[in-house]
């Protein structure tokens, strides 16, 4: 009996412990974030629900292997050939969100790859999409850093859609790329302009399936 209550406590502690530890992940991606935003005064709020993003890549019967993570606050995706990805292999990412039209709205982000060799560059890549325009490209063997991204548009319609893409842009000698290219994207928010032109609003935002 004493055994099973002291059993019970540990398990108790050990939750209370997880989500203490959520809550410090959570205040220091939001440190990061307003760090970077353009603008100082910002009001922040709840991370956008990842669970509903759609991840894909060019064959459909592969889509929950390129899949590594798919959390509330962030996924995690690869190339599908673990070994040695072909030319044009692609995995995306792609979300539609809700925007206030014919105001400035800005779609924040970041993307993390941890692989850095310059030497083994022209690999893969990832690059960003919004509207079908892409706006960033970067090889992952340039940089380990973190990439935050603070996109500013005003839109002509209440959607828009965005891609995060990651492809090999040659065949990729069997090293492990598929490894490599594992992705890292999370912290996805929506601000649009406020009353306050010196401040940013959060609009609460829930991802639509494609």
């Amino acid at each position: 009996m004493k055994t099973n209550l002291v059993r019970k406590e540990l398990l108790e502690a050990n939750l209370k412990k997880g989500e203490i530890e959520n809550e410090l992940y959570n205040v220091s991606l939001e440190n990061k974030l307003l760090r970077n935003l353009d603008r100082s005064h910002a009001i922040a709020s709840e991370m956008v629900d990842l669970n509903n993003a759609n991840v894909y890549c060019q064959n459909q019967h592969l889509n929950k292997e390129v899949t590594m993570k798919q959390q509330s606050q962030e996924i995690v995706f690869r190339l599908s050939n673990i070994k040695a990805p072909k030319k044009k292999d692609y995995t995306i990412v792609e979300i539609t969100l809700d925007v206030i039209k014919k105001k400035e709205n800005m779609v924040s982000f970041v993307l993390h790859n941890s692989y850095q060799k310059p030497r083994n560059k022209g690999r893969i890549q990832y690059s960003v999409i919004l509207e079908g325009k892409k706006i960033h490209k970067e090889d992952i063997a340039l940089s380990n850093k973190e990439n935050f991204f603070n996109l500013k548009l005003t839109p002509k319609k209440n959607q828009i859609t965005l891609r995060i893409k990651l492809e090999a842009m040659k065949n990729c000698e069997s090293w492990s790329w598929g490894s490599a290219s594992r992705t890292k994207f999370y912290g996805l928010r929506i601000w649009t302009e406020s009353a306050n032109e010196n401040d940013y609003s959060i609009i609460t935002q829930t991802l639509k399936r494609i």
